[in-house]
């Protein structure tokens, strides 16, 4: 197994094929492209106006079919492993036939495509090797966080929201910039726990502390929590739970130790968090986070207007055209898939992501950045709570959990071909069926 994943250097056609995720990457951080804002039911082909999206895009989705092109049988056998999207995305092609925009909803479901071949060309360019990935993640989204950095500082047009101080920089978005710190954040601390000499490690630490810097300046709490799950997870699932670390004393300790580490960290970049009156706000008694549950509450009814096929897939284009809501999502990933595809969808992406959640965990125990897969999942899923991504056309969170699941069926695949090369050649391993994790053991 270790052949499979052993770290080694990254040849020139392959890293090829990591090109487009890096223009994507940097294209939704960039260009005040917010990954949670669609363009608005007037603005339906908002393209011809302003066509830097489409060309940008197009480029990444380009190059990956190209790269891809020369390796179709790989692209084929990942591609079974995402079959519930691959599913999701026919289901909401045949949206066309209800939608009220079927032009947006073609759009959309050409930038499904699009993000699937680049996240499919990302995953069969490291074969297994996904540190690769995470060094991607990290860098790319590193240079989004410098940029914004610079750009408040220099009071770049829009890159500070003016009525609450909170930093957009150059993602045109407080919670844009604010995730995508958050990601940086668990990606660094995965890479830095994972690095073997001094140099790389001080580069994740500074990485880390420029993205705790954004963090509090973005001042989103969600992604406070998508930070601490993926760098506190990480710290456990790596550290606590090492084989160093032996005694139920021992990882208790480091459990606590780890408690300690988040309460620092969010007395430093959210104290508010710490306040009862805090707490109150987030049960909804003196407060409706936002305006957000008002808004759950007009998506729920539209839900239950057509709770089977849903709107379609025109980035609710169909629904806010007649409601006045001047929103571009409903600040729930759940309600929103709701709302856009019914219940065929969100049955769709349950079984994607109960499937990526089970294939991440197991592959976790072979290899260490399976561990950031698994946990991005888990925060994937708070994320939603409040936030939007799953299925929107361009969203960075969206694209990642593509490549989460594809990287890992990709890993599973060359593990297999690993396996079959050493019985081939007599050189076969007893294999064991990898168990759950025990927190505690």
């Amino acid at each position: 197994m270790a052949v499979a994943y052993r770290e080694a250097g990254l040849p020139l056609r392959d890293a090829l094929g990591l090109l487009p995720a890096g223009i994507f990457l940097l294209a939704g951080g960039l260009f005040g492209i917010s990954g949670g804002r669609d363009l608005q039911a007037d603005s339906v082909m908002a393209f011809k106006d302003d066509p830097s999206r489409l060309i940008v895009y197009g480029s990444a989705y380009l190059l990956a079919a190209l790269w891809l092109s020369r390796r179709l049988s790989d692209a084929r056998r990942v591609a079974v492993g995402l079959w519930p999207w691959c599913l999701l995305i026919g289901y909401a092609l045949l949206s066309m036939s209800w939608s009220e925009y079927p032009g947006k909803v073609l759009v959309n479901c050409g930038h499904y495509v699009g993000g699937t071949l680049v996240a499919l060309a990302a995953a069969l360019a490291v074969r297994g090797r996904d540190r690769w990935l995470c060094v991607l993640i990290a860098v790319m989204l590193g240079i989004v966080m410098a940029s914004s950095l610079v750009a408040v500082n220099i009071g770049w047009p829009g890159s500070i929201d003016f009525d609450t101080g909170r930093w957009a920089g150059t993602a045109g978005n407080a919670n844009t910039l604010g995730f995508m710190a958050a990601i940086a954040t668990g990606s660094s601390v995965l890479l830095l726990l994972t690095a073997r000499a001094w140099v790389p490690r001080l580069l994740w630490i500074a990485m880390s502390l420029l993205a705790i810097v954004l963090l509090r300046g973005s001042g989103s709490v969600t992604s406070l929590a998508v930070a601490l799950i993926l760098s506190c997870g990480a710290l456990w699932m790596l550290v606590g739970r090492s084989p160093a670390v032996t005694g139920i004393g021992r990882r208790i300790a480091s459990g606590v130790g780890l408690a300690v580490l988040v309460v620092v960290v969010v007395m430093l970049v959210a104290p508010q968090i710490l306040r009862v009156e805090f707490g109150l706000e987030t049960i909804g008694r003196t407060s409706t986070l936002s305006g957000r549950t008002e808004i759950w509450h007009f998506a729920w009814g539209v839900f239950k207007e057509r709770p089977v096929l849903g709107y379609s897939f025109d980035s609710l284009a169909s629904v806010l055209s007649r409601s006045g809501l001047t929103v571009g999502q409903f600040h729930n990933g759940y309600i929103d898939l709701l709302v856009r595809g019914g219940l065929i969808a969100a049955g769709l992406y349950l079984i994607m992501l109960l499937r990526g959640l089970w294939l991440t965990i197991q592959q976790a125990t072979r290899t260490r950045e399976a561990v950031f897969w698994f946990l991005l999942l888990i925060a994937h899923a708070v994320f939603e709570v409040t936030e939007s991504s799953i299925a929107r056309s361009v969203h960075v969170f969206w694209f990642l959990i593509l490549v989460a699941n594809a990287a890992t069926f990709s890993s599973i695949r060359s593990a297999v071909s690993v396996n079959e090369s050493r019985n081939a050649t007599g050189y076969a391993r007893a294999a064991c069926s990898p168990a759950l994790p025990n927190l505690l053991r």
